[in-house]
């Protein structure tokens, strides 16, 4: 319910960067990294799964069978330019400690792809990214204030979303300092007023559920949190019924949602 599961961030860079150091050497040098790099999968991510890797036609490619629900094909493939923009900056703005990674992509001509399958509707979406597109985009990287705001534009591309019988995800904004996630609840069925009694269980559920996306490498939702963090801002989640207009909300601050971080 609190995270951003529509969204697709880096959490693939290890594998690619096997993939495509191999990209640069002999063929069966290729053949044996590429190997490797396909044993470690299948791998769950927040939006579906990653089930091979391939150096093809000068493109890295990375194949996933996604889950209809979490990432819906039919509806973003509509907004092709939006995804592709999430892609490039997915990759080249988002990914820590990567440039090494970039620059065997762009020293060896090769471009990105992305090939998405729906699980159940079989509804297939391909993004690619040419050399020359990674060279231009390498050059000016996108600033953190605008990869948080194109974030939000990917996942209110699929919004509203019902998250249960009382709930529905409407949209997701920046204000201020916050970055908001406002709900709205049927409060025929769910009181605010019994929300803003229990609202201390609320705010430890949310940093209990905050914490584990946070400390996972493997979520995309945590990299989006870290996103926030690094544009400075907190979170809100603005809970808003539906025929009282009553409102609840819970936040964490830039310094609350830091604490959260398990240092190692």
């Amino acid at each position: 319910m609190i995270t951003l599961k529509k969204t697709f961030l880096a959490t693939f860079v290890v594998m690619l960067a096997v993939c495509v150091a191999s990209c640069n050497s002999q063929q069966r040098e290729l053949k044996e990294m590429i190997d490797q790099a396909n044993d470690e999968l299948p791998a769950r991510f927040d939006f579906g799964v990653a089930t091979s890797i391939e150096c093809k036609d000068n493109m890295v490619e990375i194949h996933y069978t996604t889950d209809d629900n979490l990432f819906p094909i039919a509806v973003l493939k509509d907004k092709g330019d939006l995804i592709k923009r999430a892609w490039k900056m997915s990759y080249i703005d988002q990914s820590a400690n990567n440039d090494q990674v970039l620059n065997l992509i762009l020293a060896s001509g090769y471009g990105l792809k992305a090939v998405f399958d729906g699980e159940e509707s079989h509804a297939h979406f391909e993004v690619t990214l040419s050399n020359e597109e990674l060279k231009q985009a390498a050059k000016q990287k996108m600033p953190i204030s605008e990869q948080l705001a194109l974030q939000l534009e990917i996942t209110n591309a699929s919004l509203p979303q019902q998250i249960d019988d009382v709930t529905t995800l409407a949209g997701t904004t920046l204000e201020g300092e916050f970055m908001v996630y406002n709900y709205e609840i049927d409060d025929s069925k769910l009181s605010i007023d019994d929300m803003i009694a229990q609202k201390a269980n609320y705010e430890e559920n949310i940093k209990r559920a905050l914490t584990q996306e946070i400390n996972d490498a493997q979520s995309a939702a945590g990299m989006f949190f870290k996103l926030v963090m690094r544009a400075g801002r907190g979170v809100r989640y603005h809970y808003s019924g539906k025929t009282s207009g009553k409102v609840m909300d819970v936040e964490l601050n830039n310094t609350a949602l830091r604490q959260l971080v398990n240092e190692k």
